[in-house]
This record gives C-alpha cells, sequence and structure tokens, in this order.
C-alpha cells in the first residue's frame, strides 16, 4: 500500500532517502496528519504507545476533525513500516479516534518559522 508523499509516486522513504544522498540537512521529526475516518470500511490499525497520540504537548489541532502529530525522524522506518500494515480503505486507530493518515518531512526548524 505505501503512505506515499511528496509530488511524485514515491514511497516516504524514497523521499527521504532521496533528500539524504544530496546531502540535505533533513528535520528532526516527521509530521504525521491526521484527519477523521470514522466511516473506514476496513480493520483499523493501532497506533503505537510509544509514539505522541492527539492530544500531546508536541501534537498540534488543525480544525474541527484534523491533527498534526510529530514522530521523532528516527523512528521514520518504523513509521513507515507501521502505516504499510493499513489496509487501503483502513484507519488508524488514535486516542479512540479513526483517523487517516498522511506522512511528510518538513524542513529544519519549520515549526519555529511557521509560527506567526
Amino acid at each position: 500500500m505505501g503512505c506515499g508523499i511528496g509530488w511524485d509516486s514515491s514511497s516516504p522513504a524514497e523521499d527521504r532517502g532521496a533528500a539524504k544522498k544530496s546531502g540535505a540537512k533533513l528535520a528532526a521529526d516527521e509530521e504525521v496528519g491526521f484527519s477523521e475516518y470514522e466511516h473506514a470500511r476496513d480493520k483499523p490499525i493501532e497506533w503505537p504507545s510509544e509514539w505522541p497520540g492527539l492530544y500531546a504537548d508536541t501534537s498540534e489541532k488543525q480544525g474541527a476533525y484534523s491533527y498534526r502529530v510529530y514522530v521523532p525522524a528516527t523512528d521514520f522506518a518504523k513509521l513507515n513500516a507501521f502505516l504499510d500494515t493499513r489496509l487501503s480503505r483502513g484507519a488508524v486507530m488514535i486516542d479512540l479516534n479513526q483517523m487517516a493518515p498522511s506522512v511528510r518531512f518538513g524542513f529544519p526548524g519549520e515549526r519555529a518559522w511557521l509560527k506567526r
């Protein structure tokens, strides 16, 4: 399945690998966007308890039904492997909410300069 990000059809692992090879400085955290997906048809997978949840101090609420959760970049391979276990119409169960995930890696220090 994959949780492809970016402007092409590559996977997050391919995108991050290409960025590393280019010598780009990478962010310390991976951003996982979550939006409500209560109508998911497939069984949800359980969000690992060792990663921040929707209501963690480092997480951000984005509107009524969406959140940003930041996972350490050192866990990127684990995050990608976890998301690859999700069926195409399945959700992630996180903090008792069925959510659809999307992954992107930001720029170093991005959260600081995005604050208004």
